[in-house]
């Protein structure tokens, strides 16, 4: 999640915060909430989702992080809300 936030945060069209400010706002982020490294268990995770084509890469790499952070919800508002990846249920805060 703080890969995805960095990329769209520095983005022209999106917020256009400066790559110091995107990088204050993830250090915040990681002194506030528990935040989980990705590993290669991680990626490896992420190819059930990725090789058959139902997600990104990132998506894949979040939804992965999910369950091996034992979440069961998992809040998004660009996946299929209500799409059951292992033990996770993403669900659309916005409906």
């Amino acid at each position: 999640v703080l890969n995805e936030f960095t990329i769209n945060a520095i983005r022209q069209d999106k917020t256009a915060l400066t790559r110091e400010e995107a990088a204050d706002c993830c250090h915040v982020w990681k002194e506030e909430n528990i935040v989980h490294p990705i590993s290669v268990y991680t990626y490896e995770l992420a190819q059930r989702w990725f090789q058959p084509r139902h997600l990104s890469l990132w998506d894949a790499l979040i939804v992965a992080s999910a369950n091996l952070a034992e979440c069961s919800i998992l809040y998004s508002e660009d996946m299929n809300s209500g799409q059951l990846y292992g033990n996770v249920t993403v669900t659309n805060p916005f409906r």
